[in-house]
């Protein structure tokens, strides 16, 4: 018996040493059933670790895209006060289009058009991120020269990519006192397909201003009264009614001149 006791006893220090030594060697400790389970996870990080790395890769192409929205909520915030006082100096016209072009992210996107990804492309982004760079650096004749070039392929530009164009040519458009141009860039965004309603209503408010701008005060008067059927419901507009009433109160009178002076002579 007290053999047994003894051998029980070694193998039991024996046991702890080993332990002991297991411990200090600083080696993992694993449970029987957790063997596998260990080495799939060291497989599983390098699974992930590549499946990472294509995601980023397989990102990049859509990195342009999310900037693109960035891009475009600075043409959006364009639109905000587009073109105040038909009778405002080009800068005033030009600052109140800024913000009739990107409002926040993705809040001033276009609705979506059936099977068409609504980003810019990565050759539109870029040409539209040297526009910004070129107009921050006051070189606004060549950032104008990108833009007319952006504007000759329109047509081939998905919904986005064209109500940011506009956002950007318009604001451009205007710094020049290019009226004739404005009017027409203005009135190809009332064309881009399931445009936002209040982009439009900008549109058009901007378009009343300018055609009294050049003396077309019919089509002014046509223009501001279609801004005030489209916004019928919307909320928040009571300062831009009011102004939109005091630009026809102008649009009218200045066409009563007109036909006045048609008149006489």
């Amino acid at each position: 018996m007290n053999r047994r006791i003894l051998l029980v006893l070694c193998t039991c220090l024996g046991l702890l040493f080993g332990v002991v030594i297991w411990r200090g060697a600083g080696l993992p400790v694993v449970a029987p059933g957790n063997a596998v389970v260990a080495v799939q996870s060291g497989e599983g990080r390098g699974e992930e670790s590549s499946h990472a790395q294509a995601s980023a890769t397989a990102d990049s192409g859509q990195s342009a895209a999310a900037q693109a929205q960035v891009a475009n909520s600075l043409a959006a915030a364009a639109e905000e006060q587009s073109a105040e006082n038909s009778e405002a100096p080009a800068s005033q016209l030009r600052d109140s289009n800024d913000a009739l072009g990107t409002g926040a992210g993705a809040a001033n996107t276009p609705s979506p058009v059936a099977g068409e990804a609504l980003v810019l492309s990565v050759s539109m982004f870029a040409a539209i991120e040297d526009v910004q760079q070129l107009q921050l650096g006051g070189q606004w004749e060549q950032s104008l020269d990108i833009l007319n070039a952006l504007y000759e392929g329109f047509d081939q530009l998905n919904s986005f990519e064209q109500t940011t164009l506009l956002n950007f040519y318009t604001n451009t458009l205007l710094r020049f006192e290019m009226w004739p141009e404005s009017i027409g860039a203005f009135s190809r965004m009332l064309t881009i397909p399931d445009l936002r309603p209040d982009i439009g209503a900008r549109a058009l408010m901007a378009l009343g201003q300018l055609h009294a701008r050049v003396g077309e005060y019919a089509a002014s008067i046509s223009y501001l009264r279609s801004w005030q059927d489209v916004t019928v419901g919307m909320e928040n507009m009571e300062r831009s009614n009011a102004r939109v009433s005091e630009l026809l109160e102008q649009s009218r009178l200045g066409l009563q001149q007109a036909n006045l002076e048609e008149r006489v002579r």
